[in-house]
């Protein structure tokens, strides 16, 4: 648990729940029961696989707070030896431990490589790549290209099992950097673990160096799409509406929306209806929503950002991600894969910097 923390936080933290609901799950199955009991193991395995990962990134987190205090100590010691005119000015206002900024020239700070390494662990991707590049001296302290620093950000973005997928490549050379892996990673586009994604991929995009997005589809066991919606018909003569359960083929959506660089403000999500392109090159086609039954509406099933605003459907801080959960109305698709062959592809609209642009994500054909 990360310090700061109270008992009531203890009792509220995403993973001690998260193990809350494993443990009632697993003395809830009924083995005499197949079927249940073989979905039950899946769901229990998702969920233990996303423990795991919630586990690594904490301990991860400690690692970097401690050897930081370790770190800092040595320069702020030197500092006072060297010359009383510095003067540490120590910022306590949160429970983690704030920047120590002395009061030195441009020369003494490149002569501060533990203060250095101390100021890039606050800095993101983006900033670490231009301040390595300020000047040889900066580039010869080799601080803003720690080699632990870069795993860290990489176990942050992507997850520990990509991370150690990608490091095992057999492929690519035993001594490449962090830094370079990191970077390849991006290029890639390469998805962070999510216990919510759905199983099958139907395609990924990305704004570089902002954000990224990965759909996938909900399949059932039977492979069929039909289910039992409310709907509204109008009575003979137009005089009132009746509400009535209809059989249509429904598909659910899994988007998967992450924050992959953007650190001058949070990557925002509108409130939106989402649409699939069914076009062929002699029709123009479709698939629109549900949104005639409350059970089948656009949803926020999983989020690390903050809480919405307005409109908003989540903000996202950096390497934040967030599932939204959405149902298409998959018109003359009565199988999950007849809307896979007539599914072409859809965008998703995101605020960033106060502008809203369009992010597409066309379908795969290799599926």
């Amino acid at each position: 648990m990360r310090e700061g923390s109270d008992q009531n936080e203890k009792c509220t933290h995403h993973l001690a729940r998260m193990m809350e609901v494993t443990i009632q799950q697993a003395e809830a199955a009924q083995k005499f029961d197949r079927p249940g009991f073989i979905g039950t193991g899946a769901e229990i395995i998702k969920s233990l696989n996303a423990q795991c990962e919630g586990l690594m990134k904490e301990v991860a987190y400690m690692r970097n707070l401690i050897s930081s205090r370790r770190a800092i100590v040595p320069a702020v010691a030197n500092a006072n030896r060297s010359s009383p005119q510095r003067r540490v000015a120590v910022v306590t206002n949160s429970p983690e431990l704030t920047p120590i900024v002395p009061d030195v020239t441009g020369k003494e700070l490149t002569d501060a490589p533990n203060l250095l390494k101390r100021l890039a662990m606050f800095l993101d991707p983006k900033s670490l790549v231009k301040c390595s590049h300020v000047s040889k001296r900066w580039r010869r302290k080799d601080a803003f290209r720690n080699p632990e620093l870069w795993q860290s950000l990489c176990i942050k973005r992507y997850g520990i099992s990509a991370v150690r997928k990608w490091q095992n490549d057999e492929d690519v050379q035993i001594n490449e950097s962090n830094t370079a892996l990191y970077f390849r990673m991006s290029f890639q586009n390469v998805k962070p673990f999510n216990s919510l994604e759905a199983p099958i991929s139907l395609g990924m995009s990305d704004i570089r160096g902002k954000a990224g997005l990965w759909v996938s589809l909900m399949g059932r066991s039977n492979g069929e799409t039909s289910r039992s919606v409310l709907q509204q018909r109008v009575v003979q003569g137009g005089a009132a509406a009746e509400s009535l359960y209809v059989s249509v083929p429904v598909v659910e959506l899994r988007l998967l929306v992450q924050n992959t660089g953007y650190s001058d403000g949070p990557v925002i999500v509108p409130d939106q209806q989402f649409v699939v392109d069914a076009s062929t090159r002699r029709t123009s086609e479709k698939l629109l929503e549900v949104d005639t039954d409350r059970r089948f509406r656009r949803k926020v099933i999983s989020t690390e950002g903050t809480q919405p605003i307005g409109v908003e459907m989540c903000r996202l801080g950096l390497y934040e991600t967030a599932v939204i959960s959405c149902f298409i109305n998959a018109r003359f698709c009565n199988t999950v894969g007849r809307f896979c062959e007539r599914a072409k592809k859809m965008q998703i609209l995101l605020s960033i910097g106060g502008t809203t642009q369009a992010l597409p994500v066309p379908f795969s054909s290799h599926r």
